[in-house]
């Protein structure tokens, strides 16, 4: 049973969740809602992008390419679609984590992960 999740979360407690990422049995479901059939065995680009600050929307943007390889560029799944944080309140992100809530042994690979924070002008 392959389920990995890559989360943001702010520091409140208890913690607001921002983006979720959730790949598991064949699904991407963001946010708790099905986004995209997906494959085992895979390569995948995701790409997401956010704002925060108190005038910022409570949503975020995320592309999709399913690729050949883990280094060229692929068939768009999805582009620039945008979702809404799990909570309203999220409002900074402190934590950015990679789950497994698998129930047997799994493995994940990734290559090329970036977080880039770009001020506003």
């Amino acid at each position: 049973n392959f389920n990995f999740i890559v989360e943001g979360r702010n520091k409140a407690n208890p913690y607001r969740i921002g983006p979720t990422l959730q790949f598991t049995n064949g699904k991407l479901l963001v946010c708790g809602k099905e986004a995209a059939e997906i494959k085992t065995s895979q390569w995948y680009s995701v790409k997401g992008s956010l704002q925060l600050g108190p005038n910022a929307p409570k949503t975020f943007t995320l592309s999709l390419e399913e690729c050949s390889n883990r280094i060229d560029s692929g068939k768009a799944i999805f582009q620039n679609r945008v979702f809404p944080f799990v909570h309203k309140e999220f409002d900074s992100l402190d934590w950015f984590g990679f789950i497994s809530a698998a129930s047997s042994i799994t493995t994940v690979d990734m290559d090329d992960t970036f977080l880039i924070q770009k001020k506003n002008d």
